[in-house]
């Protein structure tokens, strides 16, 4: 009946099946010598299952699910658990260690702690009218994914100063390969769109790059990629008047002599 009253117990607990099970398992073990104490063991069983309900609710809110990566020049990436609070932040660059040390962002709801790494680099004079900031969400659940896309968005639409602001997704193997090159996502993937349209720029020099000057070379290098491209183009057409027109030219000589033979007969 003890074994009924316990997991009947355990019904109304509000865990995942797992970690219930756990518990259960515990208080039951706990629970098996309640013969010569009943009173006793029940209490031990009853403490062994809060402890593992405890121990495994923390984990479980502990357990990073999404990251957010916020870059200007200072480069912080946010880990965030099921419920979008700051479970751990790190910097990826000098500049975002030093606007971090004064900030305790775990157990920050992500706007918020969003909001303070803007007020600080803001402050730091970071965010300044040519500030180029980067966010990059990354999530294995696409409902997150896209809620933490249209918050940040909302964030990023009411930072400090006259900076432009970009949100994108990355997958979990881009974040890999950022960290494995020392960098967050969002830069990242960053260098990854100024390499498509200037190859001869490498990770190192990424690495001493602000996000404005990434940018800056991706439109210019963009912009010199499209006049060239006009330029062929209208060497195209230039090309095929020009053959247009000496296959006119040579019909009027055919036509020419024929008419000169015809009159010769």
């Amino acid at each position: 009946m003890r074994d009924k009253d316990i997991k009947d117990a355990f019904e109304v607990v509000s865990a995942s099946d797992e970690l219930k099970q756990t518990a259960l398992s515990a208080a039951l073990k706990a629970a098996k010598p309640a013969k010569k104490k009943p009173r006793l063991m029940l209490a031990v069983a009853a403490v062994a299952a809060v402890f593992v309900l405890a121990v495994g609710g923390y984990g479980m809110y502990m357990q990073p699910s999404a990251y957010i990566s916020v870059d200007v020049n200072p480069s912080i990436e946010l880990a965030l658990n099921k419920a979008n609070k700051v479970v751990g932040a790190r910097a990826h660059n000098r500049d975002g260690e030093n606007i971090l040390s004064s900030l305790e962002l775990e157990g920050d709801y992500y706007e918020d702690a969003i909001d303070r790494i803007m007020d600080k680099e803001f402050e730091a004079g970071y965010l300044g009218d040519d500030a180029y900031v980067v966010f990059a969400i990354q999530s294995d659940d696409p409902s997150q994914e896209q809620e933490l896309m249209e918050g940040t968005q909302q964030c990023a639409e009411t930072h400090h100063g006259n900076a432009q602001t970009e949100c994108m997704s990355v997958s979990a193997e881009t974040r890999e390969e950022a960290h494995h090159h020392g960098m967050s996502p969002g830069k990242y993937q960053t260098f990854l769109d100024l390499q498509e349209v200037d190859p001869t720029v490498t990770i190192e020099d990424s690495h001493h790059m602000s996000m404005h000057d990434m940018k800056s070379k991706i439109d210019e290098c963009s912009q010199d990629h499209e006049a060239n491209h006009e330029e062929d183009d209208r060497e195209a057409e230039d090309h095929e008047v020009q053959g247009h027109g000496t296959e006119e030219h040579g019909a009027d000589d055919n036509e020419t002599h024929n008419q000169g033979s015809g009159h010769g007969h």
